[in-house]
C-alpha cells in the first residue's frame, strides 16, 4: 500500500519517527496535530530513545526520520530546526545564582552531575573545548534524577533550555556568556519516501 501511495504521489501511510524526551513533550503534540489536519491519512509511530539509538534506527530502516542534535553521522541528511540555549543549572542557594550569566571559568571547579553516555553529547560538545577536565561526581540515566541531585546541593549541571521547561522552578538556570547552543534538527537517510520528504518540508516551513 505504501508503494502504491508512492506511485500516485499520495501523502498517506505510516510515518515512523525517532524522538527524545524534550521534543516529545514540548513539540510533538503540536506538530502531529497540525500535520494531521493537513494530511489526515497519515498515521504515526513514535520510538523514543537517546541519540545513538535514534541514529542506528535510521541507519537500519526501523524509522523514517528522527529528531537529533548536531553533529550527526556523516551518512545522514540533517536539517536544523532550532537553536536551543544551553543553561547552567544550580541549586537555589548557590553563590553563582547572583550572576546573570556565567563563563566556563566560573564553573570549571564545581562538582558536576552528568547524564549517562548517549545523553551527554550536548554537554560535552561545549565543555570539551572550554574546560580541561570536568569534576564529574555523579552520572545518572535520566534528567529528573540529575535535577533532583542539583536541587539537593550535590553539584551543578548543564542542560538545554527546552528540557528545563519540564521541571518545576526548584533550581536556578543561568545562560552562558558567550551564549552556547545545541542545534536540534530532523535527520533522515538521503533517499526519502514522499511521506518523509513532506514531513521534513512541513517541519521547516514558517507556520507562525
Amino acid at each position: 500500500m505504501q508503494t502504491i501511495h508512492e506511485i500516485n504521489h499520495i501523502v498517506s501511510g505510516t510515518l515512523r519517527i525517532g524522538t527524545f524526551t524534550s521534543v516529545s513533550v514540548n513539540w510533538l503534540p503540536h506538530i502531529i496535530r497540525q500535520f494531521s489536519e493537513r494530511y489526515p491519512n497519515v498515521h504515526f509511530e513514535l520510538l523514543a530513545g537517546d541519540y545513538n539509538e535514534i541514529t542506528e534506527r535510521i541507519r537500519c530502516g526501523k524509522i523514517d526520520c528522527g529528531f537529533l542534535t548536531a553533529p550527526v553521522a556523516d551518512e545522514l541528511f540533517f536539517q536544523t530546526l532550532y537553536r536551543d540555549p544551553m543553561m547552567v543549572v544550580l541549586p537555589a542557594n548557590h553563590p553563582l545564582t547572583s550572576k546573570t550569566a556565567l563563563t566556563f571559568e566560573d564553573i570549571k571547579e564545581e562538582p558536576f552531575i552528568m547524564p549517562m553516555k548517549g545523553s551527554d553529547q550536548d554537554i560535552r560538545s561545549i565543555t570539551d573545548k572550554n574546560i580541561k577536565k570536568l569534576d564529574v561526581r555523579y552520572t545518572l540515566n535520566d534528567d529528573f534524577s540529575v535535577i533532583s541531585l542539583v536541587n539537593h546541593g550535590f553539584g551543578i549541571t548543564i542542560m538545554p533550555e527546552l528540557i528545563l521547561k519540564n521541571f518545576k522552578p526548584n533550581v536556578v538556570s543561568i545562560p552562558f556568556i558567550p551564549q552556547q547552543y545545541r542545534k536540534i534538527g530532523i535527520a533522515t537517510l538521503p533517499h526519502m519516501s514522499i511521506l518523509t520528504k513532506t514531513f521534513v518540508k512541513f517541519l521547516t516551513e514558517d507556520r507562525t
